[in-house]
């Protein structure tokens, strides 16, 4: 099993669970000369990776010594039911935990409550999960895209037949629409990660 060790600075105005879910926001250097990540509670625009805290909560502005490796134990919200095997969750907007049919995060089992917590529902569990990266998504276009152009999409999930907009944004660059054309807002569409861009893959309706 590989695993790296990352220092991380809580950046965020609050304190970071145990196994709670981190996005990077970028990285600087101590007075030491020390290299280290900045992370946050996942927001509203789309990623495709995130960090995952270990037993040990980290206070505001806190750095910490973490090790990232795969399979892990995750934070998830058990409010509604346990995740089962081969089950995908992911990272939700202003949130330390995973949440059901979202994508990022394949569980691989073993359902535990947290350390402490007595109470007969606990509404936050651990789980065992794998992380692989995102790099396909459906959606909608936020306003209408041309030849050559950008525009923002909402990250539609959910099971096959019940997808909803998730609240995380992506921006899609053009690739195939003729010039002239462009592809109007509310569209559904297909994107994929290619050399670091999310690329308009699909589109459900014809360019006009």
């Amino acid at each position: 099993m590989q695993s790296n060790r990352l220092v991380i600075q809580n950046d965020s105005d609050e304190t970071i669970p145990p196994f709670g879910i981190m996005r990077v926001t970028g990285s600087d250097f101590d007075d030491a000369g020390q290299w280290f990540l900045k992370v946050e509670k996942p927001n509203d625009q789309f990623q495709t990776w995130y960090l995952v805290n270990g037993p040990v909560g980290i206070g505001e502005d806190q750095k910490a010594i973490i090790v990232e490796q795969f399979p892990c134990y995750g934070l998830y919200d058990a409010s509604e039911s346990d995740p089962t095997f081969d089950q995908y969750w992911g990272a939700k907007d202003g949130e330390w935990k995973l949440f059901k049919n979202r994508d990022g995060f394949q569980v691989l089992g073993n359902p535990k409550t947290l350390f402490g917590d007595d109470s007969d529902t606990p509404t936050t569990k651990r789980i065992l999960v794998r992380q692989h990266k995102v790099t396909m998504l459906i959606g909608k276009l936020g306003g209408s895209i041309s030849a050559g152009g950008t525009q923002s999409a909402t990250v539609w999930i959910g099971a096959g037949g019940s997808e909803s907009s998730s609240g995380s944004t992506v921006t899609l660059r053009d690739w195939f629409i003729p010039s002239g054309k462009s592809i109007a807002s509310g569209t559904k569409i297909e994107g994929h990660l290619i050399n670091g861009v999310w690329y308009l893959s699909e589109a459900g309706a014809c360019p006009t």
